[in-house]
């Protein structure tokens, strides 16, 4: 996986960061999801970000005996994939799944929305969990190209279907960490 942490790196270093809010990464259905970040956490923002990094370096994830049935490849189709790890995202847009102009994959994270699960699940866990729900994300596109075509040409029933499909999946793979057969 490749990891780029300027957008965060220049916040932790006290930059003014809205010179990135043109990005893609601040678009989403031709509105502005940029907002100006709160410039007094930058040490729960440090601790978030190393906590992601080191969890990234050993990813294994949720329900791994899933991935391996449906996505063969899967360790090598990260090394194509982009963390972005950022700040300045309004809420609710602590982790999401966007393609850049080149078609290529990013997850976006932002790590000061991700401040309001400190204290309330290890940010370990967290990360698993969010790595494991975006990541599967982009697999199901990759593998199973059927889903992303319905969620962007069907008619408004398949496309109901497709997202609902997805994000319900996504939800269940990475849920709490927990077996699949043992969710109900």
């Amino acid at each position: 996986m490749i990891i780029n942490t300027e957008i965060v790196d220049a916040y932790l270093n006290g930059e003014d960061i809205s010179k990135y809010s043109s990005l893609f990464i601040y678009r989403q259905a031709d509105r502005s999801i940029f907002q100006e970040p709160e410039k007094d956490k930058t040490e729960i923002v440090s601790k978030i970000k190393d906590e992601i990094i080191n969890h990234i370096c050993d990813f294994i994830p949720c329900n791994k005996r899933i991935w391996d049935t449906l996505f063969k490849d899967w360790q090598n189709d990260l090394d194509n994939i982009v963390l972005d790890l950022v700040v300045g995202c309004k809420e609710p847009n602590d982790a999401f799944v966007l393609k850049d102009l080149n078609e290529r994959h990013h997850m976006i994270f932002d790590l000061l929305c991700w401040e309001k699960y400190v204290g309330k699940i290890s940010l370990s866990k967290l990360s698993q969990n969010l790595l494991t729900h975006e990541l599967l994300h982009m697999l199901l596109g990759k593998y199973y190209t059927d889903i992303e075509e319905s969620e962007k040409f069907g008619n408004h029933i398949n496309k109901l279907d497709a997202i609902t499909f997805n994000e319900g999946f996504a939800h269940l793979v990475s849920y709490n960490q927990q077996e699949i057969n043992s969710v109900e």
